[in-house]
């Protein structure tokens, strides 16, 4: 999965600018990060395995939009 996102990314010329810790559900931390910049989580999309039992890379990729 990891070579996919990547090669996704690039091929849309988009980056990958930084991490966000997640904390108990998948959107908690990215919500809490875009509220104090005036943004709202508008769209998600996991891929891999949350609980690395088949040691899949876990991303989320988001869609953010200003309130």
């Amino acid at each position: 999965w990891s070579k996919i996102a990547h090669a996704a990314l690039k091929y849309y010329n988009e980056k990958i600018m930084f991490g966000i810790p997640t904390g108990e559900s998948l959107s908690e931390g990215i919500e809490q990060s875009a509220s104090k910049y005036g943004l709202i989580l508008s769209k998600l999309e996991n891929i891999g395995d949350r609980d690395h039992q088949k040691k899949v890379p876990w991303y989320v990729l988001t869609e953010l939009t200003k309130i």
